[in-house]
């Protein structure tokens, strides 16, 4: 699911190649601290039911000077809500997002489904400022 206009083949989000998927900000806004917000989800699966834990890294980069901000939501099965795990920074150095820890329990579905959410935006006017987050890799490891 995304938000926003985007550019770049979604598949293109599971190697660090250098090619960019680029998420643009949604007219819409989610509110008044998150204007110029763009969202990307990304779903994945594995047969890893065991795993305690799991770690997360995501690398990406913005395309105004300045800074903009970056959050790390995964689904919480039991509650139906995107939960944050890590906040972020944006500039325009492609940088590593990174955690690691994070229980499964509530985020890893019955059947293997992880669903993260990554939403990047910047407090100022979106006709002003577009944000363009690009976003070289996303990439979810359980031990």
């Amino acid at each position: 699911t995304l938000s926003g206009r985007r550019t770049g083949d979604i598949r293109e989000l599971l190697a660090a190649d250098g090619k960019f998927y680029s998420m643009w900000p949604n007219w819409q806004l989610d509110s008044a601290s998150e204007e110029n917000l763009a969202t990307l989800v990304v779903g994945m699966q594995t047969d890893l039911l065991g795993t305690p834990t799991m770690s997360y890294q995501v690398d990406a980069l913005m395309n105004q000077s300045g800074t903009g901000t970056i959050k790390v939501l995964f689904y919480n099965w039991n509650t139906s809500l995107y939960e944050q795990v890590g906040i972020g920074t944006l500039t325009g150095t492609l940088q590593t997002f990174s955690g690691s820890g994070i229980s499964t329990a509530n985020y890893r579905r019955a059947d293997g489904r992880i669903q993260m959410l990554n939403k990047s935006f910047r407090p100022e006017p979106l006709f002003n400022y577009p944000l363009i987050t690009m976003i070289d890799r996303v990439k979810v490891t359980l031990p």
